[in-house]
């Protein structure tokens, strides 16, 4: 059932990737800084965008592996915001059902603020799909669901009332 977000979503994060290979001035940033050597990305982030470094550290290994392009540039947020979408599907599907997880996981792949970050070669879609695996995991960790709905327990009394 998640599967069919994540196609749907790939499908639309694909269309038009490369935007005749135009980039935007972060992506510029991203694609200037993701060209340098290593040594050079390690002694930039002495300075400046350490809190994109492991990103930033990412994109450059792909360039090496692949070569820079504006596809593989913006791949990775394409893929990010699927598992997002899946995500959100498996979400809904624990909390309501089936046709509320497909629809979330459809909905999603297709909101203006998602598909503003859908082909954006940033890492925002990347914090996004973090965000969505930890939301999966949190019950898990948690070791205790609230009622039986799926949600985790806030405080040890909060189940009580249920």
């Amino acid at each position: 059932m998640w599967l069919i977000p994540v196609v749907w979503t790939v499908a639309f994060g694909m269309w038009g990737l490369s935007r005749q290979d135009s980039v935007w001035r972060d992506e510029a940033a991203t694609w200037q800084v993701a060209q340098r050597s290593t040594e050079d990305i390690a002694r930039m982030l002495e300075h400046v965008d350490v809190v994109h470094g492991f990103y930033f550290l990412f994109m450059h290994g792909l360039f090496e592996c692949f070569g820079p392009s504006t596809t593989i540039l913006r791949l990775p947020s394409v893929l990010a915001i699927a598992v997002g979408a899946a995500c959100v599907s498996l979400i809904g599907h624990r909390l309501a059902g089936t046709h509320v997880g497909l629809g979330g996981g459809l909905v999603f792949g297709i909101l203006p603020a998602v598909q503003f970050y859908l082909q954006e070669g940033r890492p925002y879609a990347l914090v996004a799909a973090g965000a969505g695996i930890a939301t999966l995991l949190l019950p898990r960790c948690r070791g205790a669901t609230c009622g039986g709905t799926g949600l985790p327990t806030a405080a040890p009394s909060s189940c009580a009332a249920t």
